[in-house]
């Protein structure tokens, strides 16, 4: 398949943000600093993400939500504290429109848009490294640079 090139933050570092959070809910944008000087020459990718805690759960939502089209790559994780695994992991897309992505970024709140398709969904105990190695090959980003991993770190 042939496209542009995707930059955006990884699954990896946005979920590394979201466990690391000590409150009981969190919402968070994260783009590249560099972003638009990117966008004249690639696609760039924004990751929302929101994550609520409970004692035992931790539950993170992410949307990566690209600047160039209405295509929408959503991920649902839940973690289990007490065990320290992901118990559940699923991917969908879907097409918003920028106000629907607008909705989005303010309430943090699952808008199906138009299109939606399901794409996996994982249930069981399987560690964080796994579902972060499904999330590389399932999001659509290109390599980030090893200084903007630090920058977010």
């Amino acid at each position: 398949m042939k496209r542009a090139p995707i930059f955006g933050i990884s699954f990896k570092n946005g979920l590394k943000k979201a466990l690391d959070s000590n409150v009981s809910f969190n919402k968070a944008m994260y783009q590249r600093p560099d972003w638009n000087v990117i966008q004249e020459h690639a696609i760039v990718g924004t990751l929302l993400a929101h994550t609520s805690s409970s004692d035992s759960l931790v539950e993170f939502e992410a949307w990566q939500i690209l600047d160039a089209t209405t295509e929408t790559f959503y991920i649902h994780a839940i973690f289990d504290k007490l065990t320290a695994v992901l118990i559940h992991l699923d991917g969908a897309t879907m097409d918003h429109s920028p106000e629907e992505k607008s909705l989005i970024a303010i309430h943090g709140s699952k808008i199906k848009g138009s299109h939606y398709t399901k794409h996996f969904r994982l249930d069981g105990k399987f560690s964080i490294e796994i579902a972060e190695d499904i999330m590389d090959l399932y999001l659509p980003l290109d390599d980030l640079t090893e200084e903007f991993l630090q920058n977010i770190r």
